[in-house]
C-alpha cells in the first residue's frame, strides 16, 4: 500500500497544471488593459509637465517687449490742457499720448457739471509715457433756492436774480386780470426750487388784461436807469438797456430812447434806452456849450448845412440851420449831438439856453472819424428833459 501511495505522489498532477494555464490565459487581457491605461495617464502627465516648462521658459520676444516698454517709460510728454473738458474728451487726448487718467475727487465749481476742473500734473508740465494724470471733476456751481418774486416789479426781480448769480434769465409776457402790469406772475422753476446758478430761470410778467391795448411812449430822458425801467414796466413795455458816454449827464442817467415820447405802441412792445456809463466833461464839442445862449432867429422847417470844415483839432465841424419844432414849447433847452462809435453811444452837449426860436443856426463839431450823427433838442418839463425834435447831421 505504501508503494501505491508513493507512486501516486510522484505521478504528475496534470489536472492542476491545466487549471493554472487556464487561469493565466483568463488574466492576460485584464492586465494588458491596465497597462495601457497606466501608460496613457503617464504620457498625459509628461505632456502637461512639458507644457508648463515651455510656458515658463523665457522667450526672446518677451525680452524685446520689456525693452520696448522700458524705452516708452523713459519718454516724456507734455500734459495737455484738459480743464473744461469731459472725461471722454480728455481720454481721446491722453490715449494718443499713451498716458492714463485717474479720478481724484469732485468739487463745487463754476465749471459745468461733469467737466474737469484741474489736473495733476497741470497742463504744460511733463509726464512719462504710461504715467497717470489725476483729474478733479466739477459738480457745478453751488445750488441755491429760487426766491419768490411773484408780485415784484419785473426789472427789480431780474436784477435780484442776476445779483444772486443766475446767468440765464429770460422774460415772457402773459396777460393777467389779477396781476398789475409789469409785475411778476410766477417763475419757472417755481419759487423754492433748489437749483444751480447756471440753470435757466424764466420770469412770467403781466402785461394787463389785454394784449391788444395801446399806450403812449413815455419820455425817459434825464431819468435814472431804475426810474426808466419802472416807468416802462408800469406802462407794459419791455426794455433793453445799452450804455453810453455823456459830456453833461451824470452816470446812470438816461440819455436816449429808441422810441420818441408820445408815439403809440402796443402793450408788450420792446424799446431800448441808453444809460450813461461814464461822464466826460471836457468832451463837449463846442466851446460855447457851458454858456447860456439866447436865440432870436426866425422859424424855418428844415436843417440845412451852411459849411463843413475840420477844426484845428481835426474834428469835423458843420454849421446848420435848424427848422421849426412843432412840439417845442419855448422852455429851457439843450441841443445834444448823438454819435455812435464801436457800438457805444456818445452824447455831446452842443448848446444850452433859456429859450430857443427858429430858424436857429448852430455850429456842430463831431468826433474824429465819425461822418454822421443826430442832433437832438431837449426841453425841460417838470424837472425832466423831454426830446422835442431831431435833425440828421452829416459831416462831409
Amino acid at each position: 500500500m505504501d508503494d501505491k501511495n508513493k507512486d501516486f505522489e510522484n505521478e504528475p498532477n496534470e489536472d492542476l497544471d491545466d487549471l493554472d494555464d487556464k487561469e493565466e490565459e483568463n488574466d492576460s487581457p485584464a492586465r494588458v488593459h491596465f497597462l495601457q491605461i497606466a501608460t496613457l495617464v503617464l504620457a498625459l502627465a509628461i505632456c502637461a509637465l512639458l507644457v508648463m516648462i515651455f510656458r515658463m521658459r523665457p522667450r526672446s520676444e518677451n525680452a524685446g517687449d520689456a525693452a520696448s516698454t522700458a524705452t516708452e517709460s523713459s519718454t516724456e510728454v507734455t500734459v495737455p490742457d484738459l480743464v473744461g473738458k469731459t472725461v471722454d474728451e480728455a481720454l481721446k487726448e491722453t490715449e494718443a499720448l499713451h498716458v492714463g487718467l485717474k479720478f481724484r475727487e469732485r468739487v463745487t465749481s463754476n465749471k459745468s457739471e461733469d467737466t474737469i476742473v484741474s489736473t495733476d500734473p497741470e497742463a504744460g508740465e511733463t509726464i512719462k509715457t504710461n504715467g497717470t494724470i489725476e483729474y478733479t471733476l466739477s459738480d457745478g456751481p453751488d445750488a441755491v433756492r429760487l426766491g419768490n418774486y411773484a408780485g415784484q416789479l419785473y426789472p427789480e426781480a431780474v436784477d435780484d436774480l442776476r445779483n444772486a448769480g443766475f446767468s440765464s434769465v429770460s422774460i415772457k409776457k402773459r396777460t393777467s386780470s389779477s396781476v398789475m402790469k409789469g409785475d411778476v406772475i410766477r417763475t419757472s422753476p417755481e419759487a423754492g426750487t433748489k437749483m444751480r446758478t447756471d440753470e435757466k430761470v424764466t420770469v412770467y410778467v403781466s402785461i394787463g388784461e389785454s394784449a391788444d391795448a395801446n399806450l403812449s411812449m413815455p419820455s425817459l430822458a434825464g431819468m435814472t436807469r431804475a426810474e426808466a425801467l419802472r416807468a416802462c414796466a408800469r406802462s407794459g413795455l419791455f426794455m433793453k438797456v445799452t450804455e453810453g458816454i455823456s459830456s453833461y449827464q451824470k452816470e446812470g442817467t438816461v440819455i436816449g430812447q429808441s422810441v420818441d415820447p408820445g408815439m403809440v405802441l402796443s402793450v408788450g412792445s420792446k424799446v431800448s434806452i441808453t444809460v450813461v456809463k461814464k461822464t466826460v466833461e471836457d468832451m463837449s464839442v463846442n466851446s460855447s456849450s457851458d454858456s447860456e445862449t439866447e436865440s432870436t432867429a426866425s422859424s424855418a422847417s428844415t436843417a440845412s448845412s451852411a459849411s463843413a470844415t475840420p477844426t484845428a483839432s481835426g474834428k469835423p465841424s458843420v454849421t446848420v440851420t435848424l427848422g421849426e419844432s412843432v412840439t417845442y414849447a419855448g422852455g429851457k433847452y439843450r441841443l445834444v449831438l448823438e454819435e455812435t462809435k464801436d457800438d457805444v453811444t456818445y452824447d455831446l452837449l452842443v448848446e444850452k439856453g433859456q429859450s430857443l426860436s427858429f430858424p436857429h443856426t448852430v455850429t456842430v463839431t463831431g468826433m474824429e472819424d465819425i461822418k454822421e450823427g443826430t442832433l437832438r433838442l431837449f426841453e425841460e418839463n417838470g424837472g425832466s428833459w423831454i426830446s422835442r425834435a431831431t435833425w440828421d447831421i452829416t459831416f462831409s
